[in-house]
């Protein structure tokens, strides 16, 4: 009994060595991604990109479209760059906490990965 789990141990070290070193490997390209995207989504939060608003309302009830007032089209462009500014700080949010979360797996599953590498396993 003792010879069976003798010779079936170095496979499961080495597979989970595997595992410990795929996970380490995913986690640091999400992470790389995940800067790309704090970084375009900061930068959306600093300088908005210019919206496109098209001057023409279209009515429910009437047949043929009316061009917008410029009262509306005012309050229309602050609307988008409101609904622009809190999409961007919502994203950016996202981002940093996904990023946090994917350090700490990183992380976590770097040193278990050195410990064993270490201990010679």
């Amino acid at each position: 009994m003792a010879a069976k789990t003798a010779t079936a141990t170095p496979w499961v070290d080495i597979i989970y060595s595997v595992y410990l070193a795929l996970v380490c490997a995913v986690s640091l390209l999400v992470s790389v991604i995940l800067v790309g995207s704090l970084i375009n989504n900061g930068l959306d939060w600093a300088m908005p990109r210019p919206n496109y608003i098209d001057p023409v309302v279209y009515s429910p009830g009437s047949e043929a479209p009316r061009p917008m007032t410029e009262a509306e089209l005012s309050v229309r462009q602050k609307q988008e760059a409101r609904n622009q500014h809190i999409n961007a700080v919502r994203q950016t949010t996202h981002s940093a906490i996904y990023l946090l979360l994917t350090a700490g797996v990183y992380f976590s599953h770097r040193r278990l990965f050195r410990s064993r590498v270490g201990r010679g396993k």
